[in-house]
Parts: structure tokens; sequence; C-alpha cells
């Protein structure tokens, strides 16, 4: 049990780093590089977080890495679709910055087990964008 809250806390210090690099709101090649760079200071973050609480260094780093992957890919593409809608960059970077706030102080201050009400909620947006994505592909169909 002890391994899953240590998972948990990485992934909350993970997410918040993910949030943070998706706050740029890249779509280019440099997607990637921000991605990679995402996921391993995230793996860094959930170490140095868990450790604070002399838990599995291990778990963390996974912990940390999925959250900072998971978050980065769902928040990124979140920032530039709003990007390309024409609405504020700015705004949703301010927004995106002030939930990595929130997240890494419920990482560090609150138990583990709170992390999963971030994860859920990344993992319902991504799913959310990939139904709405795939109405917007039949409505297409249908014009043909």
């Amino acid at each position: 049990m002890d391994t899953i809250l240590d998972l948990l806390q990485g992934a909350g210090a993970g997410i918040g780093i993910g949030l943070l690099f998706a706050a740029a709101g890249q779509e280019s090649s440099a997607r990637s590089a921000l991605i990679l760079i995402s996921v391993m200071v995230g793996a860094a973050a959930g170490a140095i977080f868990v450790s604070a609480d002399e838990g599995s260094l291990f778990a963390g780093v996974v912990g940390g890495a999925l959250g900072a992957f998971l978050a980065y890919a769902v928040v990124n593409d979140l920032v530039v679709s709003a990007a390309g809608r024409g609405g504020g960059s700015s705004s949703m970077a301010a927004i995106v910055i002030a939930a990595t706030v929130v997240i890494l102080l419920f990482a560090w201050f609150l138990p583990a087990i709170l992390i999963l009400i971030p994860v859920l909620v990344l993992i319902r947006l991504a799913m959310g964008r990939r139904k709405r994505d795939r109405r917007k592909h039949e409505g297409l169909r249908v014009l043909r």
C-alpha cells in the first residue's frame, strides 16, 4: 500500500511539472523536446517529493514521469486549441500555472490519495477531447 501512495505522490509532483511545461502551448517540433524534458523533470520532482517522506524512490520516479506525461499530453492540446480559436493564450497559461501551484501543494502537504482527483480529471479531459474529435470527424464524413 505504501508503494501505491508513493506512486500517487510522485504522480502529483509529475502532474504539476507537466502542467507547467504544457502552459507554453507548443504544437511544433518543440513539443517532442518539451514532453521529454517534462517527463525527466517530473521524474526528478516525483523522486524529491517521495524521498522527503522517506518513501520508495523508484515509485516516485515512475509516478512523476507518468504524471508529467499525462498532464503535458492532455493540457498542451487544450492550450494549443484555445490559442487557435483566438482565445487569450496568456490567460489560459495563467490558469494552468495556478492549477500547477494548487496540485504541487496538494502533492506536498495533503495525503497522497487525494492526488487521484487531478489524475481522474486529466483522464476525463482526455476522454472528452477524444469523443469531441470523433464527433467532429463524423460530421465531416457526412459532408462528403
